[in-house]
């Protein structure tokens, strides 16, 4: 069993999502960035939707009545007892010791190997915070491992060799992660788009923007889009909206869609932030300009496809540590 000993900021238990009922309004929900919660769960070899921990600034103390296998990705400080631990590669937690975690980005996972025992709702372990019975973490919380294999983590990779080491000597290649530092989102156009003049279209792209400080799992807020619209006085139907969706309110205002995202809106569309682009919006932080880069369709299904293959690769490669 993994208990909280200490909770500072928002902490929630999270998996890919809750799928199949955006018809009947309900948010898909699931993780932030979906990129670092699945290398989480390769690195304790859990099958990508098992649900972890999203840890966001802040900070969070864990024990556990029995040994087990963890993994931490995303910006984060990591100590076990007064052992510092890396992130982005597995480590082993003893019964009784304290590990703690310090979120430095907008977001970091935690993975137990075997997963955890939860709460479902529609079919998944996402928490909505507006769903009464689906909690965040909180001092006290107790969370059973569901099926931890006991000869897989005494048999981990360096366990034999040296006992006392606490993570693996290898660590995941800077070529399967996010390039969380670029500067620039790649966006698809949106159905609305052309409600707007092409001069402040234009505009639009060659801007440089902040994400606001209103952000949340339901959206991000970017302030003063050059955007200026052909007719502002036509109302316009709800239309369907997902995670990544950018819309721009009256005033001017841009809201970009996240996790907890609403299923419908009736602010126009002005586009979409790319499924391979998600990750690196998650993680930006409020103090770092940026700037869209429109792009086609296709070729945001091609890049998505490729970072699809790259996933496939690293989870190969990580099964391969666990066998030699």
């Amino acid at each position: 069993m993994l208990s909280v000993i200490k909770s500072v900021g928002l902490h929630t238990v999270q998996d890919l999502g809750r799928t199949g009922y955006r018809s009947m309004g309900v948010p898909t929900s699931g993780v932030m960035d979906e990129w670092a919660f699945r290398i989480a769960n390769m690195l304790v070899q859990n099958e990508s939707h098992v649900a972890g921990y999203e840890l966001s600034s802040g900070l969070v103390i864990f024990t556990s009545n029995q040994k087990i296998l963890l993994a931490v990705t995303g910006l984060a400080e990591i100590s076990i007892d007064t052992v510092k631990i890396p992130a982005w590669r597995p480590f082993i937690l003893q019964a009784n010791e304290l590990l703690t975690i310090k979120c430095l980005g907008n977001f970091s996972y935690l993975a137990v190997h075997g997963g955890i025992k939860v709460k479902k709702w529609l079919g998944s372990a996402s928490t909505y915070l507006p769903v009464k019975n689906l909690t965040p973490l909180s001092q006290g919380s107790h969370y059973e491992i569901a099926e931890s294999n006991l000869y897989f983590i005494e048999s981990f990779p360096f366990s034999k060799k040296n006992p006392a080491k606490k993570y693996s000597d290898w660590t995941i290649s800077s070529e399967f992660l996010t390039s969380y530092k670029k500067e620039t989102l790649r966006i698809i156009a949106g159905r609305e788009l052309n409600q707007f003049t092409s001069s402040s279209i234009a505009n639009f792209i060659i801007k440089k923007y902040l994400i606001g400080n209103e952000k949340n799992r339901m959206a991000l807020v970017v302030h003063q889009s050059p955007l200026v619209a052909l007719n502002s006085s036509n109302p316009m139907l709800s239309v369907a909206v997902q995670k990544g969706t950018i819309q721009q309110s009256p005033d001017g205002t841009l809201y970009i869609l996240m996790a907890d995202a609403q299923t419908t809106g009736g602010y126009p569309r002005i586009g979409q932030v790319i499924l391979a682009d998600i990750p690196i919006l998650s993680q930006m932080p409020v103090n770092k300009p940026f700037q869209f880069e429109w792009v086609e369709l296709t070729k945001a299904m091609k890049l998505y496809e490729e970072k699809l293959k790259l996933l496939e690769a690293l989870r190969q490669s990580i099964a391969q540590r666990y066998l030699t």
